[in-house]
């Protein structure tokens, strides 16, 4: 098994419970190639920096179909979709309550060959810290991705899998200092997605958030103006803006 990006299939339910006035919304969809072929094992990851959760990822079956529960309605969702031998595809949805998304997405074939084999046991334990996360049982989630993180470091998706955990138990812990220790841990999760793949802008975009969810503006500036040099006009760095100008205010 072969990934330019790291990016494998496995289903990663990496959500906290949604606040209970929000109306909760269900995805589905598939996942084509350009030529109509379904994509079997892509990952499909949501983000809303605004809503509760602020992640959610599913993988895609044998017949490319994906199925996502406990997106916030009535609002826009960033869709990231990666596999392997495929250029990564960034696109906006609006996510409504009621009857579930029916979205469909094609990815095109990367146009450089995918490098570095992955060891035979790796998707099997990517599938064992995702089934973790999904049980709601985040601490040994983040235990076992970071044991894959130390094996394989250039597993990119496992260093933002890892980003997006180490944010969210930040968020619910009223630990000062451990609060402070997990958003420098997911600063350095995204930091080394970076080394891997100068060009992943989502590893980027997460280190504006990290430093706003940690009230640092000038470093979350910094990491935002780097992410606008290379994609100015991208979904992810417009709604970074947005989040930025809000915590100014």
């Amino acid at each position: 098994m072969t990934a330019r990006r790291a990016i494998l299939g496995v289903a990663l339910a990496l959500t906290l419970a949604a606040p209970s006035h929000a109306q909760t919304a269900r995805v589905a969809g598939i996942v084509r190639s350009t030529t109509g072929q379904p994509v079997p094992g892509a990952i499909v990851q949501a983000d809303n920096e605004d809503r509760g959760p602020r992640q959610v990822t599913s993988t895609t079956d044998a017949k490319g179909r994906f199925g996502m529960i406990g997106l916030s309605g009535g609002t826009v969702w960033t869709f990231v979709v990666s596999a392997p031998g495929f250029q990564t595809l960034v696109a906006p949805m609006t996510v409504r309550t009621g009857n579930p998304g029916n979205f469909a997405f094609r990815l095109a074939p990367t146009p450089e060959p995918p490098g570095g084999t992955l060891p035979n046991d790796i998707a099997d334990r990517i599938t064992e810290a995702g089934a973790l996360a999904e049980a709601g049982r985040h601490a040994e989630a983040t235990a076992a991705f970071e044991r894959l993180h130390r094996d394989s470091p250039t597993l990119t998706m496992v260093g933002m899998v890892l980003g997006g955990l180490y944010r969210e138990q930040a968020r619910t812990t009223t630990d000062v200092e451990e609060r402070a220790a997990l958003l420098a841990r997911a600063v350095d999760a995204y930091g080394d997605v970076l080394e891997a793949d100068m060009g992943y802008e989502r590893a980027r975009l997460g280190l504006v958030f990290v430093h706003l969810d940690a009230g640092d503006t000038a470093a979350a500036r910094a990491a935002l103006e780097e992410a606008a040099r290379l994609n100015p006009t991208s979904p992810g760095v417009v709604e970074a803006e947005a989040a930025l100008r809000r915590a100014g205010q």
